[in-house]
């Protein structure tokens, strides 16, 4: 089953990028909704993304956000947060759940470390498992585009929510 669902995702990598970037933000709102019923009165209800949101909302500002949110930052973090780490491990051989796990941890880690940001760590985790996954298919340079794309979609998404909320 697993078997033909990767020989299904493998040629179609920049499809399931996008996908796996609509999938992060579900799970962000999966997890808002999850915590507010968990824990409505707990603190730092915020996301990391809401508290650096310009004050000002028009075209020209969402157009810069997307600019550096959609692309240099997650672009940034692949590099330094998934093709960084992923050397020493491959050279290892370690596996690649392990390296989700330190990625994901990281993730939860550089957002806050909060109960509020453990969406954040999962989807790491799920963009550290996608980066390896290209990267054993179609190389390292790829893996950073298809990570940076899933990641960028993910912030796009969630800027132009910000945008007409």
């Amino acid at each position: 089953m697993c078997g033909r669902l990767i020989e299904r995702v493998r040629p179609h990598v920049w499809t399931t990028s996008v996908l796996i970037g609509v999938g992060c933000v579900l799970i962000m709102l999966a997890g808002i909704v999850l915590l507010a019923v968990i824990a409505p009165d707990a603190e730092n209800m915020r996301w990391v993304g809401e508290t650096a949101a310009p004050a000002v909302k028009s075209l020209p500002v969402l157009l810069r956000e997307l600019a550096l949110a959609g692309l240099a930052v997650p672009l940034a973090e692949t590099l330094l947060f998934f093709a960084l780490p992923a050397l020493p491990l491959r050279g290892f051989g370690a596996p690649a759940w392990l390296y989700a796990v330190l990625i994901g941890g990281l993730g939860w880690l550089i957002h806050g470390a909060g109960i509020h940001q453990i969406p954040h760590g999962l989807n790491f985790g799920f963009l550290a498992l996608w980066y390896w996954s290209v990267w054993n298919w179609r190389g390292w340079k790829q893996a950073v585009l298809a990570t940076t794309l899933a990641h960028g979609v993910w912030n796009a998404i969630f800027l132009i929510l910000w945008f007409f909320r």
